[in-house]
């Protein structure tokens, strides 16, 4: 009986995480899609950076894309 709420427990921390990484990653994509279609581009290589990019916002309250992309506007204008 212990093993069944333990493994059902387990189960639902996953499934838990999985839905919050789903979430954070279509966050932190639209969150690049609003700072620039190149910087999406580049971080559908790596899909990574759009979990970054949606837990960054979220726990931080920095629009990190933005940052990037503004950042090297910034050095590409010296």
């Amino acid at each position: 009986m212990f093993a069944f709420f333990g493994a059902t427990l387990v189960g639902m921390i996953a499934l838990f995480l999985a839905i919050l990484v789903i979430i954070c990653w279509v966050y932190g994509l639209v969150l690049s899609l609003r700072a620039s279609l190149l910087l999406t581009l580049l971080c559908f290589l790596v899909h990574v950076p759009f979990v970054i990019f949606g837990l960054v916002k979220w726990g931080f309250g920095v629009d990190l894309p933005s940052e990037i992309v503004a950042a090297l506007r910034g050095r590409g204008s010296h």
